[in-house]
């Protein structure tokens, strides 16, 4: 294996992979595809988290401790600043979405906080704050444990999440078990949509920015055909038993989700319109599943039978047209705290 480095042929092939992705998300909460597709429309948000990882840490890991602080504080920062700007956004669909303030503002308050934190509140947040944490958890404990035990535990902490996931009704044969998960899930959430699930994805993402190789195209492409195969198996095997609550943490994206990234960090690709394809991906991704809380709404209020494919579509078109209004007032209308949009 050969030591190279994947910015160097390019960054627009992860803006491609990024637009791509967010339509896969689009059609995952939308589901115009029959279950059989479940493990290719999982991929999407670990290899978001990946990329996530990969640029911050290709950016810090050849800096020094204050440095790499400085780094990390823009890290959270922006992304603190984009999860603030779509919550006041969105904030009267996630009122809508969520029941925090029945039992009293103080219940209300604390409720939110745990959404925040161990959660979503406006629809899909999670993602933004699970890569703050995990990015900042990782960053830290890098500093006393060496990769191969950031691995160890960050694989700890997605078995657990796949056992709640995709084995649940597995492993909760066993009272106790399921009364342990039914704890967790009564004081923190559900751990497979919250940071427990984003840390192996966030410390392979560091892995593969600090160690980049140059791996052969019979190798690679072998590997991924035999990693596709064993997903697409555990699917079936877990649909077929019932042991299945949620799909989120299939085991062998383990493999397949890292092999994707590596395969097209060796393409060398120049595309047009690269920074229009970041941006939208991000804010395609922010505000589709509240645009199909409307779409839905309005289907209910007339009467109109949600079909699934037409329910994609208009979530996608929405979510586009919301988007390109908002890039438009940004830069024709000069409204700048539009720019915390993406």
């Amino acid at each position: 294996m050969q030591k190279i480095n994947y910015l160097y042929n390019g960054g627009g092939k992860y803006d491609i992979l990024k637009i791509t992705l967010a339509v896969l998300i689009v059609a995952l909460h939308t589901r115009p595809l029959s279950n059989d597709f479940q493990p290719i429309l999982r991929l999407a948000v670990p290899i978001f988290f990946i990329m996530t990882s990969f640029f911050f840490y290709n950016k810090v890991k050849d800096l020094g401790k204050e440095e790499t602080n400085a780094a990390l504080g823009k890290f959270v920062c922006r992304n603190l600043l984009l999860y603030l700007f779509w919550f006041i956004v969105l904030i009267p669909v996630t009122l809508y979405r969520h029941n925090w303030f029945d039992s009293g503002i103080v219940m209300g308050l604390a409720r939110m906080i745990r959404s925040f934190l161990f959660g979503s509140t406006f629809a899909a947040s999670w993602f933004i704050t699970s890569s703050v944490i995990a990015v900042t958890l990782t960053t830290f404990i890098s500093r006393r444990c060496k990769n191969v035990w950031l691995l160890i535990l960050s694989l700890l902490a997605y078995l657990f999440c796949s056992l709640d996931a995709n084995y649940h009704h597995l492993i909760c044969a066993a009272p106790q078990i399921e009364k342990a998960f039914g704890l967790y899930h009564l004081a923190l959430g559900v751990p497979y949509i919250s940071f427990p699930s984003a840390l192996v994805w966030i410390v392979m993402g560091k892995i593969i920015a600090e160690h980049q190789v140059k791996i052969s195209a019979r190798f690679r492409y072998t590997a991924l055909l035999i990693a596709f195969a064993l997903l697409f198996v555990e699917h079936y095997i877990g649909y077929q038993k019932g042991w299945i609550l949620d799909d989120d943490c299939y085991l062998f994206l383990l493999i397949v989700c890292p092999l994707i990234f590596i395969v097209i960090s060796q393409y060398t690709v120049h595309p047009r319109h690269d920074m229009l394809m970041r941006k939208m991906s991000t804010m395609i991704y922010c505000s589709h599943l509240s645009l199909l809380t409307i779409i839905e709404l309005c289907f209910s209020h007339y009467g109109i039978e949600a079909n699934r494919w037409l329910l994609f579509l208009l979530c996608l078109a929405s979510a586009f047209c919301l988007s390109c209004l908002i890039l438009w007032l940004e830069e024709k209308r000069k409204i700048k705290i539009l720019k915390y949009s993406h």
